[in-house]
Order: structure tokens, then sequence, then C-alpha cells
């Protein structure tokens, strides 16, 4: 049976960029390359503030320009 693996986060080393990453099952692969820079991404654990920040903008979602 497939297990829903934890959200984590991931940030690039050289120009920080970030993002959330949230698996649906255990068989998800991502290939962590920046979009800005092209660079690996480090996958990072994601805090307390950034479980918080994300439920926050689920509700009321932000939009960037």
């Amino acid at each position: 049976m497939p297990v829903k693996p934890d959200d984590y986060k991931l940030i690039c080393s050289k120009c920080g960029y970030n993002k959330i990453i949230k698996p649906k099952s255990d068989t998800d692969v991502i290939f962590p390359i920046c979009p800005k820079c092209q660079e690996f991404m480090d996958r990072k654990d994601l805090t307390s503030f950034d479980k918080f920040f994300d439920k926050i903008n689920t509700l009321f979602p932000i939009k960037f320009k």
C-alpha cells in the first residue's frame, strides 16, 4: 500500500529560490533543478513556519507578478 511521504522544501544554494514539494505518493520522482539558475537544489525538511505559511497560502492564495 502506498504511503504519502512528508512534504519538503527544495532550496537553491546559489540564488536562494525555494519551492515546497507535496508528493502525492512514495513513487513520485522529482529532478531538483533550479528554474532560475539551472543549479542543483538541496532538499530540506519543512519548518513549522513553512507548514503554517503553506496552509495560509492554500486558504488565501497570493499571486506574485
